[in-house]
């Protein structure tokens, strides 16, 4: 081999290792993932490959995270399968050498590594389903995916029990609120009238300093000189509002102080009636009746239509990403089934995630069909929506069924004992 050949051998060497290098550095397929969020010794990490399980995403939201691993900073395909109407898309590439601090005082630890990262941002629509699959596609790496949503409970609150409500009929409580608030506006009006005092006596003093300020302010102009009055608050030339009309003002303001709205829920009305609702055993309500002595069936109607009050649970989802979704969301609440022969309905549309709401019992259940010794079961159902757009558009969040049971029990037969005095009835309520 002559030296002319042996240079064309070295050329053609040289030309395919620099070919081979290349298409190594730029072919995505030979990256892999390591972990989400973080590096994988960071304990900022979200998911790692040895999780084995996989990226749990809220549904009906965008989140932007960091996927790290060898080469994956040259990875530019991303795509989202297996989840109707989400999406996913490559929003930037990090290289090794900034994410490991490379270049900086101090960065150092688990935080930093010599791993690639590529920033994705992934969609999951609000009408996914809990538990829907898929596969976050980057690259040639396969990330299983899957949907979470927050779920919703009812219950019988704890304030249905009337004999641990506090003391005192409801119309003494409403009369106690109403006092305390009489006492809030002369508390009101006093403090005014005594501002009002304190303002005519300053006032003259006042007056003198602020037309003193307000000449030398005038003279200062006059000379071209700094117009600023150290020592008196705005400008010293404004006319201040009079003591008069302070009063006047801070007066009217008193009359917005109105007594606090008790709620009167049936529990309480029930107690003054000579009824009860109180927890069985077995979590049950159950819903003593008074007798007719006590309370006409206009009195328990009235009582009963304030409705018993249903506590709605939050379970919140366990998700890497997206967070939790009270935001813009919506609880729709219906009575689905029920037995026991008394018609219930839920009143009070629930708005945000921790609200209640209240059941009632619109029929006279004196004259109802008490079946199965009066338990009755009724299944709420819950329907949350989460919001999305502009205006928003309701996606539905999945139904779950509660059952609340109750009881009805019928007032005791009032045989006409002699020498028993009629208990006085109570107004309507």
């Amino acid at each position: 081999m002559n030296i002319c050949s042996f240079s064309k051998l070295i050329t053609v060497t040289a030309a395919l290792v620099t070919a081979a290098a290349a298409l190594t550095l730029s072919t995505p397929t030979l990256a892999a993932w390591e972990s989400i969020g973080a590096c994988p010794s960071s304990s900022f990490a979200k998911l790692k490959a040895r999780d084995n399980r996989p990226l749990r995403l809220m549904a009906g939201t965008t989140s932007e995270f960091a996927v790290y691993g060898h080469l994956l900073d040259t990875v530019r395909n991303i795509s989202l399968s297996g989840i109707t109407s989400g999406s996913a898309s490559f929003v930037r590439g990090v290289s090794g050498f900034e994410n490991s601090g490379s270049g900086f005082v101090g960065r150092t630890g688990p935080d930093f590594c010599a791993l690639g990262s590529v920033v994705v941002k992934v969609t999951t629509p609000p009408t996914a389903t809990n538990g829907q699959r898929g596969t976050l596609l980057v690259g040639g790496e396969r990330i299983p995916i899957e949907v979470v949503v927050d779920s919703f409970s009812a219950r019988w609150d704890d304030r249905n029990d009337s004999a641990s409500l506090s003391p005192g009929s409801q119309e003494q409580i409403e009369a106690d609120e109403r006092a305390s608030a009489e006492a809030r506006q002369q508390g009101c009006r006093n403090f005014a009238e005594t501002r009002y005092q304190q303002c005519v006596a300053q006032r003259p003093a006042l007056l003198a300093e602020r037309a003193q300020a307000c000449a030398e302010r005038n003279a200062q102009r006059a000379s071209g000189g700094n117009s600023v009055v150290v020592g008196v608050h705005g400008s010293p030339c404004a006319t201040l509002r009079s003591c008069e009309e302070m009063r006047a003002s801070a007066t009217a303001s008193c009359a917005a102080v109105k007594p606090r709205s008790v709620v009167a829920r049936a529990p309480r009305c029930l107690r003054d009636l000579g009824g009860s609702s109180l927890f069985l055993a077995d979590g049950s309500l159950e819903i003593k009746l008074p007798s007719r002595e006590r309370a006409t069936d206009t009195q328990l109607q009235t009582c009963l239509a304030r409705g018993f009050d249903v506590a709605i649970d939050i379970t919140r989802a366990n998700f890497d990403f997206g967070g939790g979704q009270c935001a813009n969301t919506r609880h729709l609440l219906d009575v689905g089934s029920q037995s026991g022969g008394v018609s219930t309905r839920v009143a009070g549309v629930s708005e945000a995630c921790f609200s209640d709401a209240v059941l009632t019992l619109p029929q006279n259940i004196r004259q109802a069909s008490l079946a199965n010794g009066g338990r009755g079961v009724v299944t709420v159902r819950h329907n949350a929506r989460r919001s999305s757009g502009s205006p928003p558009a309701f996606y539905s969040m999945g139904n779950a069924k509660t059952t609340l049971n109750y009881v009805i029990v019928p007032p005791p037969l009032n045989l006409g004992t002699p020498g028993l005095a009629t208990p006085p009835k109570l107004r309507a309520f």
